[in-house]
C-alpha cells in the first residue's frame, strides 16, 4: 500500500520544481499560458504577480490535480450493468480523451519546436499524435451518438422485459465488428508508433522538461486507453451482441 504523505504545494516554489515534482500540473500552467521549461525557473508566486493572476485559484487547481486519484484496480467491471458500464467510459474515459488529446499535441508540438534536429523522429510523433486525436474523436462521437443509445435500447429491452421491435431496425454485429477490425486495429498501431519512438516513454536522464512532460503525458494516454479499448472491446461490446442475440430468438 501506498502511504505517501502528499504535500501541498507552495507558491515559493518555481514552477518547474512543481512541474518536475508532479507532471500533471503541467496541465494547468499550460492552461493559464505560464512556462515550465525553460523559463521556469521563477517562483509561482512571483509570476502571478507579474501576469496578474490569482494565485489561490491557480493554487488550489495545482493541489487538487496532485491528489493521488489512482483508481482502485479491483472493480468487477463484468458484474455492472451495460448502462452503468456506459456511463463509466464516456464520463471516465471519453471527458479524459476531449481534453488530454489536445494537450498531448500542444506537449509535442512544444518539445518538438527546437528539438526536431536532434531528435528526428518528432515530426512523425507529431503525426501520429495527430492521427490518434482524429481517429478518437471520430470514434467518441460514432459510440456517443449511435452505438452507446442502441445499446441501452437492447440493454433496456432485456431487463424490462420491453418489445424487441420496438428497437431500431438494425443489428449490431456490422458497427461492432468495424470497431473489432478498423479502429481497435489501427489505434494499436498508433499507440506501437508512439512506444517506438518514445523508447517506451523513457526520456534521457538529462532531458529537458518540456521533453519529460511530454513523454509523461503520451504513458498517461497509453495508459487510459489500453483500458479503454479493454472495456469496450472485451466487455461492453460482446454482452451487448450476445444480449441483443438473445432479443432476437425470441418471439414477440
Amino acid at each position: 500500500m501506498n502511504n505517501k504523505i502528499i504535500t501541498p504545494i507552495s507558491a515559493e516554489e518555481t514552477i518547474s520544481r512543481i512541474v518536475r515534482n508532479d507532471y500533471r500540473t503541467a496541465d494547468v500552467f499550460y492552461k493559464y499560458g505560464i512556462t515550465f521549461c525553460c523559463g521556469g525557473n521563477l517562483p509561482f508566486e512571483a509570476v502571478c504577480k507579474s501576469r496578474q493572476l490569482d494565485e489561490t485559484i491557480i493554487l488550489t487547481e495545482l493541489n487538487s490535480i496532485t491528489l493521488n486519484t489512482e483508481v482502485v484496480r479491483l472493480l468487477f467491471y463484468e458484474e455492472w450493468g451495460l448502462d452503468f458500464l456506459i456511463d463509466y467510459i464516456i464520463n471516465i474515459h471519453h471527458r479524459y480523451l476531449k481534453e488530454s488529446l489536445p494537450l498531448a499535441q500542444a506537449y509535442v508540438l512544444q518539445f518538438k519546436t527546437g528539438h526536431e534536429q536532434k531528435f528526428q523522429y518528432l515530426n512523425d510523433l507529431y503525426n501520429a499524435v495527430i492521427n490518434i486525436k482524429m481517429q478518437l474523436f471520430a470514434h467518441i462521437s460514432e459510440e456517443e451518438e449511435i452505438i452507446f443509445p442502441y445499446i441501452r435500447q437492447v440493454y433496456r429491452a432485456e431487463t424490462n422485459k420491453g418489445a424487441y421491435a420496438a428497437l431500431l431496425v438494425r443489428t449490431l454485429k456490422k458497427p461492432i465488428e468495424n470497431l473489432y477490425k478498423s479502429q481497435q486495429h489501427s489505434i494499436n498501431l498508433l499507440l506501437g508508433e508512439f512506444r517506438k519512438y518514445t523508447d517506451n516513454y523513457t526520456a534521457p536522464e538529462k532531458a529537458c522538461l518540456s521533453h519529460k512532460v511530454c513523454f509523461a503525458k503520451l504513458a498517461e494516454l497509453d495508459v487510459s486507453l489500453t483500458q479503454h479499448i479493454f472495456l469496450e472491446n472485451e466487455i461492453l461490446f460482446p454482452r451487448a451482441v450476445r444480449m441483443e442475440k438473445r432479443l432476437m430468438s425470441l418471439n414477440y
